[in-house]
């Protein structure tokens, strides 16, 4: 009995020497980590980076910085946090949630990482100035990329990668897209009307289309054509107007008047409250179309005041 003992305790003696304990710099960070691990940590409140808890967890939630220590879960595949260009995140990240966090400068510590997909929609708002995006400044690695409503007037560059991309209430005026682009949502971008040197003038007007392309909303915009790519199998391009204002009043023109030819592999076509004066052949695919509401009408708003 005595050796049985003395062996458990040889044992215990030995993991605690391959146990290697770090400090959690950040107060509330260590305390969330505590609160979820507790097994892993010390009497000191030091993080033990062996621990098979931290090690094997996948999926984690801190919507705040100071998560430095973040690099010792190792098979990390999931994050929603706060970007830190002076953290080190772990190689297996795959999904990183950054909506409502603010815009990052840079993706530096990232370059070198291989997430697929990143969220970053509402982290702007109208009261600072239209963002400008620079060339490579996302990740190379990134398929999947949501970048709604966040007052972006423009962008040099998206990734080659990219498969799925939402630029929905932003300020696009144009964009180049990656030619594997999969699926586009680009709905109403409009600038707010609350926003500095308000526009009643939607700002895309115009929009190229890559030639892979299966999924596209573009409702509420002011596009007046589109070319649509024969990859094309779900298209929305609803309520797409222009303005006209004079001193008087405000005139709202219908800006889509013909889809041109439609794929043949077109299954669902929604494009309602618009200017078509015609449909060319409908192809045999479809399985749902809507035009209702489609006639060249001019709605004017007369100012009441004058």
């Amino acid at each position: 009995m005595k050796k049985i003992f003395t062996l458990v305790l040889f044992i215990s003696l030995m993991d605690y020497c391959h146990a290697q304990f770090v400090p959690i710099v950040d107060a509330d960070f260590r305390s969330f980590l505590m609160g979820r691990y507790p097994s892993c940590f010390n009497a000191a409140q030091e993080m033990d980076t062996t621990c098979a808890l931290i090690v094997n967890e996948t999926s984690l939630t801190y919507i705040s910085g100071g998560i430095h220590e973040i690099k010792y879960f190792d098979n990390l595949i999931y994050l929603n946090t706060y970007y830190d260009n002076t953290v080190q995140y772990p190689a297996t990240l795959k999904y990183l949630d950054l909506s409502y966090s603010g815009f990052p400068t840079s993706f530096s510590s990232l370059q070198n990482n291989t997430v697929e997909w990143i969220d970053m929609s509402n982290s702007r708002g109208p009261t600072q100035p239209p963002l400008h995006i620079t060339a490579n400044y996302f990740p190379n690695s990134v398929k999947h990329l949501n970048l709604s409503n966040n007052y972006i007037a423009t962008i040099a560059q998206l990734p080659s990668s990219l498969s799925y991309l939402d630029l929905s209430y932003n300020v696009i005026t144009s964009v180049t897209l990656p030619t594997n682009l999969d699926t586009l949502i680009i709905r109403e971008q409009d600038p707010d009307p609350l926003a500095p040197n308000p526009t009643n003038q939607p700002s895309l007007r115009t929009l190229s289309l890559p030639p892979n392309l299966r999924y596209l909303d573009c409702r509420e915009n002011a596009i007046r054509s589109l070319t649509l790519p024969a990859s094309l199998t779900w298209l929305d391009c609803s309520d797409n107007w222009y303005e006209i204002s004079t001193q008087m009043s405000d005139y709202s023109i219908p800006a889509m008047s013909n889809l041109g030819t439609l794929p043949s592999g077109l299954k669902y076509l929604r494009c309602v409250n618009g200017g078509l004066t015609n449909l060319q052949s409908l192809p045999t695919s479809l399985e749902y179309l809507d035009v209702t509401n489609n006639k060249y009408v001019i709605e004017v708003w007369t100012d009441p005041s004058n």
